[in-house]
């Protein structure tokens, strides 16, 4: 073989290279090789949703969104802790570490305390530099409160610290949905300032909200404005319910599109309390004492709480951009207890696994639920988001909801939870955080 025709056979392998190498090259891929991942994250939590009752339902086309986007996604059953409380499971969730017995008594004394001082996910993303907003998240309310100058109470954000801008979510124990949600319930952290426009965008949304009484008769439960007796409770129990779902929805909306924080964390708890009380007309089967009456007048509250719930999905996609990663979950599902009264049927002690749907930009989808724990989820937005990850965290990234190309562009940094050094810079003083940043490396594998 003479010299040219080498020359032409390198040429001809480094430009067949080249070619393959343009046909895998994209404009994301580029991005991932820059200083951060560019990635936005929104977590939707919907309380009580469950696996079985969702497939139910979008067999019968009552939740569309939710059946387009399953097939494009990672889908997770979430293994929640024990107790089986929504304090617990949201708190675990948000933290990424589970309580101990003394933080598990705080997080359900009641009358309810302030009990941590906020998402734990918002604190690690914004002291790293970027932006959050938590919107109806548990164990958020009340707001801590503090003397100010003058001696009057005031909001605090010292006990804060650093985790964005904290809506809290309606409380039970308010007069309305007014008091709960007013905007003295909120706090900003240090390191952020309250975006000029928030405060009226929560003042107006509330006020709009607390008005719009007939949505529940057209949206939940259409038909005969009577009552049957015994089912009061339980239809101020789901008006209320969807009143503070409806506020949660119009302010992540607007918040989402105008100032676009790098996680936001939303939580709908509408769907818990709905199912909690309607299980039973809508999985009659199960329930002898169930009324004929009573199956056709009830039946489809718990199946228009699922279409609402949808379309709360939807909306709140369609306003990010192609950079954007939606992470819908829930931390237990729901089934009915047919040992108690059938006015409180749901239980979540036999209910399916929590739900967890990932989807987003480039996340390749998995029809098939793998098995993934409450403590996973922060892990996962942290390694999403670009940020180091404390090395307390009890959880793993879940590498199937990640971008192709995202952990080996930026290999995740474990740090230490009290300082932030990196944990490869302590390693002089001791080789335990080494070990287990290894160990953890090594499980992403």
């Amino acid at each position: 073989m003479n010299r040219k025709v080498v020359l032409l056979t390198v040429a001809l392998i480094v430009a067949l290279g080249l070619l393959v190498l343009a046909l895998r090259w994209t404009p994301h891929e580029a991005a991932v090789l820059e200083r951060d991942p560019g990635i936005k994250v929104v977590v939707i939590g919907i309380d009580g949703l469950d696996w079985y009752l969702l497939n139910q339902f979008m067999q019968e086309g009552r939740t569309p969104t939710l059946g387009q986007i399953i097939p494009r996604s990672l889908l997770g059953e979430i293994v929640a802790p024990r107790p089986v409380l929504p304090e617990v499971g949201w708190t675990v969730l948000s933290r990424g570490a589970a309580l101990t017995e003394d933080e598990q008594r705080l997080v359900t004394a009641v009358p309810r305390p302030l009990r941590f001082d906020g998402p734990d996910i918002a604190r690690l993303v914004t002291s790293a530099g970027g932006t959050a907003v938590t919107i109806g998240w548990p164990a958020t309310w009340p707001v801590p409160e503090a003397t100010a100058d003058d001696g009057s109470e005031a909001p605090s954000t010292e006990r804060w610290g650093s985790h964005g801008i904290v809506i809290a979510p309606y409380a039970p124990e308010a007069a309305s949905h007014a008091a709960s949600l007013s905007p003295t319930l909120f706090a900003e952290g240090e390191l952020q300032v309250t975006p000029q426009g928030f405060v009226p965008i929560v003042e107006a949304v509330v006020r709009a909200q607390e008005s719009a009484a007939a949505a529940f008769s057209e949206i939940i439960l259409p038909g005969p404005d009577s009552e049957l007796p015994r089912w009061k409770d339980n239809i101020a129990a789901a008006r209320w319910a969807l009143t503070s779902d409806l506020i949660t929805l119009e302010l992540a909306a607007r918040i989402l599109a105008e100032f676009e924080p790098d996680l936001a964390l939303i939580n709908f708890s509408g769907l818990d309390a709905v199912s909690h009380r309607f299980v039973a007309p809508a999985m009659p089967v199960f329930f002898d004492e169930l009324t004929e009456e009573e199956e056709t007048r009830y039946g489809g509250v718990l199946r228009n709480y699922y279409t609402f719930i949808d379309g709360a999905v939807r909306r709140l996609s369609r306003i990010g951009d192609d950079r954007t990663v939606y992470v819908v979950c829930s931390t237990y599902g729901m089934h009915p207890s047919t040992s108690g009264d059938v006015l409180l049927s749901g239980s979540h002690e036999r209910g399916s696994p929590g739900v967890l749907i990932v989807q987003g930009h480039r996340i390749t989808p998995v029809p098939s639920p793998v098995s993934v724990n409450l403590e996973d989820v922060v892990p996962t937005v942290l390694a999403l988001l670009g940020h180091p990850l404390p090395s307390n965290l009890d959880g793993r990234i879940i590498a199937e909801a990640t971008p192709p190309g995202l952990l080996e562009a930026f290999p995740p940094q474990y740090v230490s939870p009290d300082d932030r050094e990196p944990v490869r810079a302590r390693v002089a003083a001791s080789g335990t955080m080494e070990a287990l940043a290894r160990r953890r490396l090594e499980s992403l594998k």
